[in-house]
């Protein structure tokens, strides 16, 4: 039964020294050095007795561990996909490569959308650089719109208004009295702040005196007279198209078409609009007829319309 042991400190071993349990409780706190085997019985270390510095030396940039398939003792193991540092170990650089990513066959395999880096709002991922490359961040164009998740190509807004009743108005002979011919107001909303609007206007009807009749944009609050004269004089019957004087309120009519290429800066919904004043107070104005407007062969009827194009911004 081979057994050696070494003993410190503080008790003399001879060769007929008899270490029996009484003689080495004696001893004060003594280091043992298993190196043989009790014949007839076990030898066991404690758990946790062992410090790591008492482990046979390892080769540099290994690990201790079972690669074998099956129960065994462990080995020293290698990896060239680990970066080893004091203390540590780290994924090397370069060692996640395509192969070794799942395909996204389900949720739980493959890279997610939330671990690809942030995006700016309102862009899409793709490449213009005219070669291969990573994926860039696209803009979206200015005839584009993205909004909750969806692409949609912007399509020119159009409006249109047909008046084929006709009607009478009491016309002010005061320019900030104009009156509006309301059944031709027709209103749009720009795709885009920097969208043109193509504004057309062909009404018919009657008035005896000298007449002006103003194109105006309303947002809101605010009124925007259009393609009016800048400098008129105080006196003058202006706007942006002008009626001569008629000389009688029988069966003519005229036809005003009136058409303007407005640029309204706004996405807010807006609206056009007509108003007429002339150089006589209470003057009557007709749409689509006549001021007499008699049931006869030799007066006329007719209708107006109001059109209007949103002209989007190349």
């Amino acid at each position: 039964m081979p057994l050696f042991v070494t003993v410190t400190p503080g008790t003399t071993v001879t060769s007929s020294t008899t270490l029996d349990a009484a003689t080495l409780n004696l001893l004060g706190t003594p280091s043992v050095d298993v190196t043989g085997t009790v014949d007839g019985g076990s030898l066991s270390i404690t758990s946790g007795s062992v410090p790591l510095t008492a482990l046979a030396a390892q080769n540099a940039s290994t690990l201790v561990g079972n690669a074998s398939g099956s129960s065994a003792s462990p080995t020293a193991l290698t990896s060239i996909d680990l970066a080893f540092a004091t203390g540590t170990v780290n994924i090397g650089t370069g060692a996640v490569t395509t192969a070794k990513l799942a395909d996204s066959s389900s949720s739980a395999t493959g890279v997610t959308y939330a671990k690809i880096q942030h995006v700016t709002d309102a862009r899409l991922l793709g490449r213009a650089n005219g070669s291969n490359g990573v994926p860039q961040e696209i803009s979206v164009g200015s005839n584009l719109t993205l909004a909750s998740g969806t692409l949609n190509a912007l399509r020119p807004r159009t409006a249109f208004t047909n008046v084929e009743a006709a009607s009478t108005y009491t016309v002010s002979n005061n320019r900030a009295s104009a009156v509006v011919i309301t059944p031709l107001t027709t209103q749009i909303t720009p795709q885009s702040n920097t969208s043109k609007v193509l504004v057309q206007f062909n009404f018919s009807g009657e008035i005896v005196y000298t007449s002006a009749f103003i194109l105006e944009r309303v947002d809101g609050a605010t009124v925007t007279p259009l393609g009016v004269p800048s400098s008129p004089g105080s006196n003058r019957i202006y706007g942006t198209k002008v009626a001569p004087f008629d000389g009688d309120d029988n069966s003519t009519q005229f036809n005003m078409a009136i058409s303007f290429l407005d640029s309204p800066a706004t996405t807010n919904t807006i609206s056009y609009r007509i108003r007429v004043y002339c150089s006589a107070a209470s003057a009557v104005f007709g749409l689509n007829r006549s001021i007499s407007d008699e049931d006869q062969n030799f007066y006329m009827r007719a209708t107006s319309q109001a059109i209007l194009q949103e002209i989007l911004p190349t």
